[in-house]
């Protein structure tokens, strides 16, 4: 039997750890790969568990990191609309101000 073939299932009552336990999830989810050859034996060395702990926790960086940008983007798009709004109050209040100043120099000339 090669080192990733599939095996009968592991006793349940026997404990994992959470490494060995994620690495089981991961892997038997994705191709039919059981973590545990036989009884005791470990299917995976425990340099390849290592390894999928490393891309567990690089994908966890990961995501972090594109919920990052996008929280970045989505406040950035938030600021260009309220940029856009400030410039086109500011534009009214200009608008209102030339009214206001035609109207008292009208009603002065009077």
């Amino acid at each position: 039997m090669s080192e990733f073939s599939s095996s009968p299932k592991r006793p349940e009552q026997q404990p994992i750890g959470e490494l060995q336990q994620f690495a089981q999830t991961a892997v038997s989810g994705s191709g039919g790969v059981e973590l545990w050859q036989g009884r005791d034996r470990p299917a995976f060395s425990p340099q390849a568990l290592e390894c999928i702990n490393s891309i567990q926790q690089l994908t966890c960086d990961l995501a972090m990191h594109l919920a990052g940008m996008e929280e970045i983007s989505r406040l950035q798009h938030q600021l260009e609309r309220q940029k856009l709004d400030m410039q086109q109050t500011i534009e009214s209040l200009y608008d209102r101000i030339a009214s206001l100043e035609d109207r008292l120099d009208g009603s002065l000339a009077s």
